[in-house]
């Protein structure tokens, strides 16, 4: 569209459609008009002006009122009842301006009228008028209708043009393609690096979104005069994306690819580098629905596929997702009932054995949900859940009281008290008050500090900054241990230990696994275990299931172990009866010395209960 300079009071230019079928009123009305930097398009027939007006969306429509081959007010009546057209300014043009006209044209919906033959002058006023008018309005309706961060379409302007895309594609038989995606650990970026970061990471995400959407091929659209592709947000990190007219399913494919690719560059932030991630689901009618609700439920169950295998994937709709969101959505609601009620909630603890002396020292609080029909549940089954619909905090502070509660009377064989660790979760830091209400929960289950240690996930270190913001130095203020869990999953060096000063470490079962087989796990678990020595940490090996890993362990000074090879997470009771057994030193005492190079099978006795699987991974 040309730009031109305008007097003060003058709107800006616009693209007006005129339909008529006598191309002297083009002419006159061209001229007029572009005189004020309009550019205009013109159809002689009703068809002609529908395919343009659903192109091009002009700002007004100048419509002959009544001709043989365009009927003005039959053709107002069907541009009103689109969500488009009913916000657009449409002029009737007509030869008579009896009360019965005029009156006939404002029924259709007309928003003024000019009668021929056109007077140039009356006709610039008027459309003036008519798109300072609409401007004004627009202007009110950006509020309502768009992200004030993205400038992108809200949730609620979005399905309108889904809507009228979907119509469109009905009447020309081609097809519309809905993709629903979200950033992949988003509220970890806010809860790191704080909202500021956030709102600048989704605002360059819009940008990058609409100059990729530009770029689209032509070639994979249905028609040359096919509608561009568009964006918009739903609000916290959620964007969609329709992309209408399309030749064939396989073009929506290859442009979702396109928009995974605007994350294929960091970001850029205030001197630091980030790099982020998408999972998306991708939606195309008429096989995946054939209204914009339908198709925007299906995209956002292919996005939580994608999101199932793995971060930065892409999944196309299959009516089975459809299956496992319902299913997913009626879980949320049982999960919120047992945080709710905290009967169906459980703790399973599983020990920690010196690898010298073979005395149990120390004990791991897990936690379990008795699901009414799915059984005994362990935190691959659910902690995601909880995280997402905001459980997270409730479900850590109630493992706290209960795992305390729980061991407030365990003693060893030497009459010691037992240790307890208790893992703390992400949405955990996001409160300020974190050290207080751990120090409440001691205090309520009437044990000292020193037999509470809190276990930390690497990444969660890292992410939360905890070397800079106290709150590991208030724990040790407090005499509360800290180890860091999982060690070797993250991605930070062994030299961030130094600034980490925590009281322990977990080499994680990844490295232990392959110990026996593999001399590099060999390699860098021994250098794990030296340093951590050298900076005066306790060292646990997490996995551990045969004693010929054990021996490898015991060999390169490692302190602690826990795994199948002593027992598996077990129930409070339990665990007492464990304490007053020796079988857990008898095993260490027959373990193999590191020299041997075959893996032998774990003995079989091993403490009956809880549920290996989700033992092997994720914990709260």
């Amino acid at each position: 569209m040309q730009t031109t300079t305008l007097p003060p009071g003058r709107s800006r230019p616009g693209l007006v459609l005129v339909a008529d079928a006598d191309p002297t009123v083009w002419a006159l009305a061209g001229d007029a008009l572009r005189q004020d930097g309009h550019d205009v398009i013109v159809a002689a027939t009703a068809e002609e002006a529908w395919q343009l007006f659903d192109a091009r969306v002009p700002d007004i429509v100048l419509l002959d009122n009544a001709t043989p081959v365009l009927d003005g007010h039959d053709a107002c009546v069907r541009l009103r009842s689109t969500a488009v057209g009913a916000r657009i300014p449409i002029l009737i043009l007509t030869g008579s301006d009896d009360a019965e006209a005029i009156g006939r044209a404002y029924d259709a919906g007309a928003t003024d009228f000019q009668t021929k033959p056109l007077n140039g002058q009356v006709l610039r006023a008027r459309v003036r008028y008519m798109l300072r008018a609409k401007r004004d309005a627009d202007d009110l309706r950006q509020l309502a209708d768009y992200d004030g961060l993205t400038g992108l379409p809200n949730r609620a302007t979005f399905r309108r043009r889904l809507e009228h895309a979907l119509a469109r594609s009905q009447r020309n038989g081609t097809s519309v393609a809905v993709i629903f995606f979200d950033l992949d650990g988003f509220k970890e970026i806010n809860d790191t690096l704080g909202h500021g970061f956030g709102d600048q990471i989704l605002r360059l995400t819009g940008e990058r979104l609409i100059q990729t959407l530009r770029a689209s091929d032509r070639p994979l659209l249905e028609r040359s005069d096919a509608a561009a592709p568009w964006a918009g947000r739903f609000g916290g990190d959620e964007f969609s994306v329709t992309l209408p007219d399309l030749a064939t399913p396989e073009a929506a494919s290859a442009i979702a690819e396109r928009v995974r690719g605007i994350f294929a560059q960091p970001f850029h932030l205030e001197g630091q580098e980030l790099f982020v991630t998408a999972s998306l689901g991708l939606s195309v009618s008429p096989l995946d629905g054939v209204d914009a609700d339908t198709l925007l439920k299906h995209a956002d169950a292919a996005m939580y596929a994608a999101k199932a295998v793995g971060r930065n994937n892409l999944s196309t709709y299959r009516p089975s997702m459809g299956l496992r969101a319902s299913e997913r959505l009626s879980l949320a609601g049982e999960l919120r009932r047992a945080v709710g009620r905290s009967e169906d909630l459980l703790v399973h603890f599983q020990p920690k054995v010196d690898i010298v002396t073979g005395d149990v020292v120390g004990a791991e609080a897990l936690l379990r949900w008795q699901h009414p029909s799915r059984g005994l549940l362990g935190p691959l089954e659910f902690l995601e859940l909880a995280e997402e619909i905001g459980l997270g905090p409730a479900l850590g502070d109630w493992v706290f009281h209960a795992a305390l509660s729980e061991s407030a009377h365990w003693r060893g064989q030497d009459g010691r008290p037992i240790p307890v660790a208790v893992n703390l979760a992400n949405s955990q830091f996001r409160s300020p008050s974190l050290l207080e209400r751990v120090l409440q929960a001691i205090a309520t289950a009437g044990l000292e500090t020193s037999q509470v240690e809190v276990e930390i996930t690497e990444t969660v270190a890292l992410r939360h900054q905890l070397s800079d913001t106290g709150l590991l130095a208030g724990f040790k203020e407090h005499g509360i241990r800290t180890a860091i869990d999982d060690f070797g999953t993250g991605q930070s060096a062994l030299a961030s230990l130094r600034r980490l000063r925590v009281d322990a470490l977990k080499i994680d079962r990844s490295f232990v696994r392959d110990l026996v087989e593999d001399p590099r796990d060999r390699a860098i678990a021994s250098c794990i275990v030296e340093m951590s020595h050298f900076l005066g940490m306790t060292v646990i090996a997490e996995g551990v299931e045969t004693p010929g890993q054990l021996g490898v362990l015991r060999a390169m000074g490692c302190d602690q172990a826990q795994g199948f090879l002593f027992s598996r997470a077990v129930s409070a009771a339990a665990f007492a009866r464990l304490l007053e057994d020796a079988t857990i030193g008898q095993i260490l005492s027959g373990s193999p010395s590191s020299r041997s190079s075959t893996t032998q099978a774990a003995p079989s006795r091993v403490v009956p209960g809880g549920i290996p699987h989700y033992d092997r991974h994720r914990r709260l």
